[in-house]
């Protein structure tokens, strides 16, 4: 069985525990396009699952998707990387959405505001998105270019203006706390990276 699927990383656990207990061989994948780019040389689809499983599969789903790639037989990762995907892509998301309310209220051009991050601005942000992640995954905190102090000061002037302005506050609030939060902790003198110390703890 391929299952293609949305749901969680457990919800394929559970899939893999009742296709073999019925004695069926399972894979657990992720569609990484719309659908209207299934069959394309480029789309991609992720999947995982036994190997040997994978091997006999494989025709299949290089017809779907000529990118298919393997991520070893754990069979959650799929649907764990999507949810990753997922997470980055929503709070971008809420971001630019809260970035459009401060141009309406201040008289800005948000076209001219877009055209701007695609010229400068998203090229760096990416850059600093892998820094970050590639931090998190050494567990290396110090030498910073920029502490979370000084980020959090600018997610306090970020709130302060949603009140000012009357914009509605909740996006800037949620920044501001889990800042507040990571100030409490201890956590100014480091990189932004290590907010995940915060979501670390088991609350």
């Amino acid at each position: 069985m391929i299952q293609l699927s949305y749901g969680s990383p457990q919800d394929a656990r559970n899939s893999e525990h009742l296709a073999h207990r019925y004695g069926a061989s399972i894979l657990s994948g992720e569609i990484g396009v719309f659908p209207e780019q299934i069959g394309e040389s480029e789309a991609t689809i992720l999947v995982a699952g036994k190997e040997p499983v994978y091997d006999r599969c494989k025709p299949i789903l290089k017809t779907l998707a000529g990118n298919t790639t393997y991520l070893g037989e754990r069979i959650g990762a799929p649907l764990a990387y999507g949810t990753a995907i997922g997470s980055l892509i929503y709070c971008s998301l809420f971001g630019a959405l809260h970035a459009a309310r401060i141009c309406e209220v201040e008289g800005l051009d948000i076209k001219q505001f877009a055209r701007g991050l695609q010229t400068n601005d998203l090229e760096n942000l990416g850059d600093a998105l892998v820094d970050l992640l590639e931090r998190v995954n050494d567990n290396r905190f110090d030498q910073s270019q920029a502490t979370i102090g000084v980020y959090a000061d600018s997610t306090e002037l970020l709130l302060q203006h949603a009140h000012d302005s009357d914009i509605n506050p909740i996006i800037a609030q949620f920044v501001n706390d889990v800042m507040r939060k990571a100030l409490a902790a201890g956590l100014g003198d480091e990189d932004m990276a290590a907010v995940i110390k915060i979501l670390r703890e088991n609350v």
